[in-house]
């Protein structure tokens, strides 16, 4: 598991360059989102929204022997 912050990115510099790497969808940047004439429609009609995750806490638990769990903090 994974706890931390979510922030929306509207920055359209930043916006453009995480574009590209969907460059085989091809979204565009328009208002602090992307935007596109398709997409899959579980994600339903644009704009569609870009964010940012800061993680701060991971929980990890073992699933083999000697089994056990254990916490790292950023």
């Amino acid at each position: 598991m994974v706890e931390g912050e979510a922030a929306i990115v509207t920055d359209d510099e930043k916006l453009q360059e995480i574009a590209k790497a969907f460059f085989d969808w091809g979204p565009t940047v328009k208002d602090g989102a992307f935007t596109h004439e398709y997409s899959a429609p579980s994600a339903g009609p644009p704009p569609w929204y870009v964010y940012e995750f800061t993680p701060k806490t991971v929980f990890g638990v073992a699933t083999a022997d000697p089994h056990g769990a254990t916490r790292w903090r950023m």
